[in-house]
Parts: C-alpha cells; structure tokens; sequence
C-alpha cells in the first residue's frame, strides 16, 4: 500500500514539476515564434499606412539617460509597441505636432492603450532638457539624452536606405521584440498611424 502510495505522490510531483516547466518555456517559445514570424504579421490582402521595413530591423545594445534620471535600454523596447519620435530638444512645431499626435492616437486605443508606449530620443548633444511645461503636456512619455556615439549608433539603425530621407523629425514604430519595423514621415497622418496599430494589436499575439 505504501509502495502505491509513492509511486502515486512521485507521479503526480512530476506533472506538477512538468506542467511548471512548460508556464516558463511557453513565454520563450511565444517569442521565438514571433521574432520568426515577425514579417508576416500582416494579413493578405491589407496595406499599411507607414513604410513598412522588411525584414524588420533588429537593434543594437544601448543604453542612454532619461529626463528622469532613469536610464533607458534597448530592454525598454521589449514587451510593447513603442512608437518612437527622434528630434531635436527645443520642439519646435514639426516636433510638438508628432508628439502631440502620438499621445492622442495612443488614447484613441482605448483598453489597448497599455501595450502601446512612447518614446523620444534627443538629437542633439544639448544638455538643456525640454522645457517642464512641455514634458508636462506629455505624461508617460520617456525621453532619451543620448550621447553623440549612442545617438550616431541608432540614427544609423533608424536610417532609410534612401539616404536622401532624413532620420530626424520623424517617428518609428518598434516592435516587442525590439525590431524597428515601420517608419513614417514627419507629416504623417494620426489616422493613418492608428489605422496601422490597430490592426498589428489585433493580429499579434505579443505585446
């Protein structure tokens, strides 16, 4: 009776370790499997409002400081959709268009607003931040002050193969996984870009 009793209670600590070790390896697996996958996410038969970058466009290590104080990583860009700005700190109109159109459409996500987030990369090598009452217009919005060979390095990364397109003044969708993978001018449609998110938030089962 004893010896059934064991082999019962070893059996069953054994799917229990089984069952615990597949909740840790199905996140793993999720994300190879996108990461593999990560250029076929769009549907046949729909078009995309940005210029969509294929194959999507991994990027490098870095690491640069916040407005906050906090620094920011290429681990930022995992785990959500970031829609990126890069501009120079004193914001002038092109600048406060993008970021406020970012801020609007990512409300116009409604209960999906939390796996979509912001992020503006300083341009220049000013040490003045952007003004208070600007950052103030943007909550949640982090801000990067890289310096001159980090910023090189992901302008670099964010560069058009046309090199007559500028990098700056413009905005970049990233991916979970940490690839750029769509890219839009500086004069880009708020509707068009929502158009695009929501269908990736709809169509990705990461992020």
């Amino acid at each position: 009776m004893s010896d059934s009793v064991d082999k019962a209670s070893l059996r069953s600590n054994r799917i229990k370790l089984l069952v615990i070790m597949g909740l840790f390896a199905l996140p793993v697996i999720v994300a190879s499997l996108w990461h593999a996958n990560s250029d076929s996410w769009r549907p046949a038969g729909t078009t995309n409002y940005g210029e969509l970058i294929i194959p999507a466009r991994p990027l490098a290590a870095f690491s640069m400081p916040g407005v906050d104080g906090v620094a920011i990583t290429e681990r930022f860009l995992t785990g959500r959709w970031t829609l990126v700005y890069i501009g120079s700190a004193d914001c002038a109109a092109t600048c406060q268009t993008s970021l406020h159109n970012i801020r609007q459409l990512r409300i116009a996500l409604n209960e999906k607003m939390d796996r979509v987030q912001r992020l503006w990369v300083l341009s220049d090598a000013s040490t003045t931040p952007p003004s208070s009452t600007l950052l103030n217009e943007h909550p949640g919005l982090k801000v990067a002050r890289p310096d001159t060979a980090t910023l090189n390095l992901l302008l670099a990364h964010f560069a058009s193969e046309d090199t007559s397109v500028p990098v700056t003044e413009r905005l970049y969708l990233v991916d979970p996984q940490g690839n750029l993978m769509m890219r839009y001018p500086a004069d880009a449609k708020p509707k068009g870009i929502l158009k695009d998110i929501q269908r990736l938030l709809k169509t990705s089962w990461v992020g």
